[in-house]
Formats: C-alpha cells, sequence, structure tokens
C-alpha cells in the first residue's frame, strides 16, 4: 500500500518537488504583466487584552501585499512582520507566495503555493521556524454580485523533523457594499497535519489534527487609497491541541499604492 510518504519519496527520486514548484513559481514571476496592485497595513492586535494568560502584550503588525495579473493567471505575496519582541522589535516573520496558471479552457487553475517563516520565542534568545508549507492543486475563481472570489483545493507538505501529507481547503473573498464605502474581505484555511510533528514535545502524539485558521476584515474606505478598519484572527489547533478556537481581535489602516 503507497503511504504519503512512500509515493513522496517516488517522487524525489525524479525530481525534488519542492525545488521544482518554487521554481514554477519564479516562472510565473517573470510571465506577470504589468497590471499590479500592492497595499500595505498596519494593525494593532489586541490579543493580551482578550487573552492576557497565553499573550504577553499587545503589539504592532506590518503587512505588505502584493498582487500581479497574468495574462492566463495570477500571483499574491504577502509579507507579514509581527513587532512582538521587547521594546517591540521585530518577533516573527512570515511570507506566503502563491500562483495561479490555466492554459485550458475550464475555469480552473493551477495553484502553487510556498509558506514558511521565521521568529525568536517571547522572552527568550532562542530561534524557531515556522516550517515551510508547500501546496499543488486546484484553484477556482467565481463571482458574488460583481466581485470575484476563490476557493482551492491542494496537497499539501510541511517539513517538519517528521514530514506531514495532507489536503488543504482555502477560500479568498472581496465584498464591496453601500456604494463602495465598505470592503468585507479576508480568507479561511482548512488542513489536516501530523499531531507528531518529530519533536521532543509531540513524539507521545497519534494520528493528525484539523487545523483552521481565518483572518475576516472589515474596511471603512475614506478614499480610493486608504481605509480603517479591523481585523479578527481566528486559530483552532495551531497554538494548542486542546481543540480550543482562539480569537484575536485587531485594529487597522491600510493604503493601497
Amino acid at each position: 500500500m503507497f503511504t504519503g510518504n512512500k509515493i513522496w519519496q517516488i517522487i524525489s527520486r525524479f525530481t525534488d518537488a519542492r525545488k521544482l514548484m518554487l521554481t514554477l513559481l519564479l516562472v510565473i514571476i517573470i510571465l506577470s504583466k504589468s497590471v499590479f496592485s500592492q497595499s500595505l497595513q498596519l494593525q494593532y492586535d489586541l490579543r493580551h487584552s482578550i487573552d492576557p494568560e497565553n499573550n504577553k502584550s499587545n503589539y504592532p503588525s506590518l503587512f505588505y501585499e502584493y498582487f500581479r495579473n497574468l495574462e492566463n493567471g495570477a500571483l499574491f505575496t504577502k509579507i507579514q512582520s509581527d513587532f512582538l519582541g521587547e521594546h517591540h522589535n521585530i518577533g516573527q516573520l512570515y511570507l506566503q507566495i502563491f500562483g495561479e496558471l490555466k492554459f485550458w479552457k475550464p475555469l480552473i487553475f493551477l495553484h502553487l503555493e510556498y509558506n514558511g517563516g521565521l521568529g525568536i520565542a517571547e522572552g527568550t534568545a532562542y530561534g524557531y521556524y515556522i516550517n515551510n508549507a508547500y501546496l499543488i492543486g486546484a484553484q477556482y475563481p467565481f463571482q458574488w454580485g460583481v466581485d470575484w472570489q476563490s476557493a482551492s483545493l491542494c496537497y499539501r507538505y510541511n517539513s517538519f523533523n517528521e514530514p506531514s501529507h495532507d489536503m488543504q481547503f482555502s477560500f479568498y473573498w472581496t465584498k464591496m457594499f453601500w456604494q463602495d464605502d465598505f470592503t468585507f474581505s479576508g480568507n479561511f484555511v482548512l488542513f489536516t497535519q501530523n499531531r507528531d510533528i518529530g519533536q521532543p514535545h509531540t513524539e507521545n502524539l497519534k494520528g493528525k489534527k484539523v487545523v483552521f485558521w481565518g483572518q475576516p476584515q472589515i474596511w471603512f474606505n475614506l478614499t480610493k487609497d486608504f481605509s480603517i478598519g479591523s481585523q479578527i484572527t481566528l486559530y483552532y489547533n495551531i497554538y494548542s491541541y486542546s481543540n480550543s478556537m482562539l480569537v484575536y481581535p485587531a485594529i487597522a489602516v491600510k493604503y493601497r499604492f
């Protein structure tokens, strides 16, 4: 019987699939057209006010997002810097990049994605990784009124000490209201993951867990370029194994350019 590990080993004998995926993302960047948009968000995360037992302090975060149209798809990049270190130094950095390509008539795109990062544990000088995740699958765009949304279903490879082979469902949306004065946007991500990731504190855990993560946002558009609003970050089984949902709000400003 072919397990996820055996399948990945077979693929790796012929090519390093992770390098291939990053190469394809680079090709998407090279093929991209000049039509693009980008934005900066400054958020102030209020998680200490909501959950002081598990969070040392509230902190600001800076988000950079870049979207570029392709002749046959799109490219999206997100960089998130969390200023949660001492004296509000950067304590965590997260990168997400995905590309979508289509060379056929059906409205289904090839979806390629990478995400990962690094950080420093609060109150220590010890660094840690946000382990690399590589995804490949299908993405389907559809309209909600005049606004476009998208859903994707992907195979996900998590590069833990004990690699995890899983499926992930993602949903991204944007909806304008009241003559475009308000924007409701965000994303939800749902996937499975091995409980044992090859670390001493997980070695006695068995099976898989369900992980959920979401970032719904509401914006009041003061001008076409500047907005104020709020983001709610939802975590399930990311920072704990207690099968509990964590809900952390943030206030935010956004500038598009």
